[in-house]
């Protein structure tokens, strides 16, 4: 599962909002909106091929938002990102709202996966930063 959402968001970002073609990108600055827009468009075509793989499934889906923290993790939390992905997950119906609450308070699996801390603070300082 984690390798499975790692590559369809790795190629996903790869061709809107963090081109791997260009190396200057600041990764501490959100992308433009026409970007932003790109990446939701691709996750909604590549929610066909995620979804059967985590509907129904409570287990599934938070080994999946497990994987888009470390997916984030690995390529340095760039700003937003994480939050866009949780967003668009949810809001695209690949993952359900439930999958995310439990992420936040499960501490069972929290070291099996690196990143948790930023990632915690990264997805509550960019909703509140948003709002």
């Amino acid at each position: 599962m984690v390798a499975l959402f790692s590559v369809v968001f790795s190629h996903i970002v790869s061709t809107t909002t963090l081109p791997s073609k260009d190396s200057a990108v600041d990764k501490s600055v959100q992308p433009e909106k026409s970007q932003v827009e790109a990446e939701k468009e691709l996750v909604s075509k590549f929610g066909g091929v995620l979804r059967p793989f985590v509907a129904s499934n409570a287990s599934l889906q938070l080994t999946a938002v497990y994987a888009l923290q470390v997916f984030n993790h690995d390529i340095g939390f760039p700003k937003g990102m994480l939050l866009r992905s949780f967003v668009n997950c949810y809001e695209l119906d690949i993952l359900d709202e439930h999958a995310f609450l439990q992420w936040r308070e499960d501490r069972k699996h929290s070291d099996d996966y690196p990143g948790k801390g930023k990632a915690l603070f990264q997805v509550s300082a960019n909703y509140f930063e948003s709002k």
